[in-house]
């Protein structure tokens, strides 16, 4: 099991250090990437007590300049989630995007992570 500061790292690395809670800053150099936690599944025990894992689904949005690049990114990330410490599996295939300004070439993909409370 990951924590979410080990994931945020693990994937950063690949971006520059550029990967950003919800919403990237303005004018953000690419490539970049962005993070939301989306759902999951609720952990609890019948005693009442809180499981000390967390199940999240993670929406990864990867912006590029080109198509090639944001292809590229988004399987090195994937990558990294599934076959490194983060343990996360895929929620289906990465979703082509772009955004008109300024131009930029995206793919979003989800996955399912447990993390350490």
């Amino acid at each position: 099991m990951s924590t979410v500061a080990q994931f945020v790292t693990a994937v950063g690395a690949l971006v520059g250090g550029r990967f950003y809670p919800q919403v990237a800053p303005e004018k953000a150099k690419l490539p970049y990437a962005t993070y939301a936690f989306v759902g999951g599944v609720a952990q609890s025990f019948m005693e009442g007590a809180n499981s000390d894992l967390r199940n999240q689904r993670v929406q990864i949005n990867l912006w590029a300049k080109t198509d090639a690049e944001a292809w590229s990114l988004i399987n090195d990330i994937s990558d990294v989630i599934v076959s490194g410490n983060i343990n996360g599996t895929p929620e289906g295939a990465p979703i082509m995007a772009h955004s008109q300004p300024p131009n930029m070439r995206g793919q979003q993909q989800d996955f399912m992570i447990w993390f350490e409370q």
